[in-house]
């Protein structure tokens, strides 16, 4: 019987233990520490909302992507998880990343 998944593109993201990250001071905006080898990353917000953006410019309270209070998102990608960086809009705010390879 075939398995489920062509092996050509099949490509699972898997965890990296003991990379976990968690930033509660974003205030001047941040980037990552993104552990080697890490192609993905599962990122979390608690507390306040979070300004993001990953094209060079830097997050403010008025500019960037919104990251909602208990939203999550993914970042793929070794360079876009370099380039991106993020502000809290409120100073309970929590960010935390898993990395995956």
């Amino acid at each position: 019987m075939p398995e489920p998944y062509d092996k050509a593109w099949y490509n699972p993201l898997v965890p990296m233990p003991g990379t976990f990250q968690q930033i509660d001071d974003l205030d001047p905006a941040l980037g990552l520490t993104v552990p080697t080898g890490a192609r993905a990353a599962l990122i979390s917000c608690e507390g306040a909302d979070i300004r993001w953006t990953d094209d060079g410019t830097t997050p403010t309270a008025a500019v960037g992507h919104l990251l909602q209070t208990d939203a999550t998102m993914v970042v793929y990608g070794s360079q876009q998880l370099s380039a991106i960086r993020f502000f809290e809009t409120g100073a309970t705010a929590v960010l935390s990343a898993s990395y995956y390879r």
